[in-house]
């Protein structure tokens, strides 16, 4: 998705900066959901190698399945649309990640 973004061309000054933000958006919420996926693993251990990265991942998922499934189906029925990624594209994209990315451990606050 981030690569889809940085390729998107954008207008004037104002769609650069909502393009930028919606980058450093997509850039955070993986970062959660890495975090996420970390912690229900145990550590860092779970990206010794890309085989347990995955394996941690897919592990995830499954306690998750029902909001992994509806991120995935958002991301499948948007490359299955056809055409260039837009800006609309790539919102509703980063919005799915953030849902997910919501299924992490909750932090006091």
């Amino acid at each position: 998705m981030r690569q889809a973004a940085s390729a998107y061309s954008v207008g004037d000054n104002f769609e650069r900066t909502a393009l930028r933000r919606l980058i450093e958006d997509l850039l955070t919420q993986q970062a959660e959901l890495t975090r996420t996926v970390m912690a229900f693993t145990g550590g860092a251990q779970a990206g010794d190698d890309a085989e347990a990265a995955k394996d941690a991942a897919n592990s995830w998922a499954a306690l998750h399945r029902e909001k992994a499934g509806a991120a995935r189906r958002t991301i499948d029925d948007i490359e299955a649309s056809g055409g260039p990624w837009t800006f609309a594209k790539l919102t509703i994209a980063n919005a799915a990640l953030r849902e997910l990315a919501a299924e992490g451990p909750k932090r006091k606050r």
